[in-house]
């Protein structure tokens, strides 16, 4: 009968130990792109010029896209590194090469830029009349 209660023990702190094994191996964490931001304390965003979205004014970097975006870096506690760019097709392969974290220009979203990009929730809605 002992012998029965010891086996039975021993089971137990057998499979109470490799359940604990088990549970502490885990999956080892995959950086995100918000942890990395993070990490490194700045936000590169691509834009384009324009009056209604970012331009250079007499008291340094104005628009409205630039608004947005320094308060963003703000309360993420980051740092904004902006890019303006000329060519909206160059800053999108900026993106698609890692070089850029996000990109804001108001622009419409096609079908065919919702297959390469996820986009974020939208702002601002315009229609056509």
């Amino acid at each position: 009968m002992q012998s029965q209660d010891y086996k039975k023990r021993l089971k137990l702190q057998l499979i109470i130990i490799l359940s604990i094994a088990v549970m502490s191996c885990g999956v080892p964490s995959v950086p995100t792109a918000l942890s990395s931001l993070l990490e490194r304390e700045s936000i590169r965003v691509g834009t384009v010029y324009g009056a209604g979205t970012f331009y250079n004014g007499a008291e340094g970097p104005q628009g409205f896209e630039y608004e947005l975006l320094a308060g963003f870096a703000d309360y993420l506690g980051v740092t904004l590194d902006l890019y303006p760019f000329y060519s909206y097709e160059v800053m999108l392969g900026q993106l698609e090469e890692g070089n850029l974290d996000i990109v804001a220009t108001g622009d419409a979203v096609t079908p065919s830029l919702k297959s390469r990009f996820a986009y974020g929730p939208a702002y601002q809605h315009v229609q056509q009349e």
